[in-house]
Formats: C-alpha cells, structure tokens, sequence
C-alpha cells in the first residue's frame, strides 16, 4: 500500500466530531469514490479545513492513507453550500446517507460524483421530493441494484 499523499475533488457527506479537536469525515471523490477521513486538529478556531469540511461541501482534498481511514492533509474549497433551509438539508442528508451505505470505499464511480453534484443543484430550485426520489433510483441503478421490468411487473401484479 502506498504511503503518498494524493488529490482528488469530493463532496462531504457527513462530517462528526472525533475526540477532542479532530474531525471524521465521509466524501465521495471523483477518482476514488467513498473515502473515509480524519481531519486532525479541524475544530481548533485557526484551523482552515475544519471551516471547509462541512456536508455537501465540493473540495479539493490531499489526502495520506492512514492504516484504517485517510488522512486530512490539507484541502481547498471548490464550492461552499450556500445557506440551506432545513427541507433542503433533510433531503441532502437522505442522498448522503444512501449514497454511503450503497458505495464501496476506494471504488472508483465518476457517474456518482458527477450525479451528486447535479443534485445539490437541482435541490435548491426544483421539487426537492422528486430530486431526491430520481436520485435515488439512479443511485440504485449505478450499483447494481436496479430491478428489473418483469420483477416491477410482478410486484405491481401482487399488490
């Protein structure tokens, strides 16, 4: 396993507190899919990445492969989520949560990346139950766990 530093752009999944000054992070990146982080030192007041690691934040990360989860070594912001109402928020979180279950870590999936940053824009100015329903299917859809028409058939036939 190699010990460089490397780059990527990610959005921020979900950011929590870990121990006393640093930061656990989840983003899904262009090049490496779902990566794990700790940010070390992120809450101390002069620190830069503990302002820009926030969810739904697109960085640019460099990162340092730890022995179970990368490491923070630095990033830049690509863009800063404007202020976002609390329906906005929720449905975020919804996609966020789903896409970190249904990923794999170090899977390269450029199709995701580039549909969670289209869905962070389509949340603010369309219908956001129906963003988040479409993204999802298409989530489901780009790994695998798509049904087919003969089981929506079926299903339909039972019920």
């Amino acid at each position: 396993m190699s010990r460089e530093a490397y780059q990527d752009e990610a959005i921020i999944l979900r950011v929590s507190n870990w121990q006393t000054a640093d930061k656990y992070a989840v983003c899904f990146s262009r090049a490496h899919g779902k990566i794990a982080f700790v940010a070390y030192g992120a809450s101390y007041p002069r620190s830069t990445s503990g302002r820009l690691v926030q969810p739904f934040a697109q960085l640019e990360l460099t990162l340092t492969p730890g022995k179970k989860v990368e490491i923070l070594r630095s990033c830049d912001s690509l863009k800063i989520p404007d202020t976002l109402d609390i329906d906005t928020l929720a449905y975020g979180a919804v996609i966020a949560e789903v896409t970190e279950a249904i990923t794999t870590e170090g899977e390269s999936q450029e199709k995701i990346y580039e549909l969670l940053l289209e869905t962070m824009e389509l949340l603010k100015v369309r219908n956001k139950r129906l963003v988040t329903l479409s993204t999802l299917l298409k989530l489901l859809a780009y790994c695998g766990f798509a049904p087919q028409a003969g089981e929506l058939y079926q299903l339909c036939q039972t019920g």
